[in-house]
């Protein structure tokens, strides 16, 4: 991921150029929205939380739609929503 050609050295830093900048705030990115759907499940979920968590999943998959090309189905999301009584 952060070498210049196939093959070649690992350059980290101190100093990043603007290449592998990119290439490094790419993958965070890919990879803190994945640990934000499996950290959510630490947390203690009430039944007032429905609402919420649909939220948070819609938004996760516009996020990825967005900038991962990949489609999103909001059917899912629509049918738990009636099935919660929500929006």
């Amino acid at each position: 991921m952060l070498t210049e050609k196939q093959g070649g050295d690992i350059y980290t830093g101190p100093f990043f150029d603007a290449k592998s900048l990119k290439a490094g705030l790419e993958e965070l990115a890919k990879n803190l929205a994945q640990a934000g759907g499996v950290f959510i499940n630490l947390f203690p979920q009430k039944s007032s939380d429905v609402a919420a968590r649909l939220h948070c999943f819609e938004i996760q998959g516009e996020w990825a739609e967005r900038f991962l090309g990949r489609p999103f189905d909001r059917s899912g999301i629509d049918e738990l929503r009636k099935m919660a009584g929500t929006r």
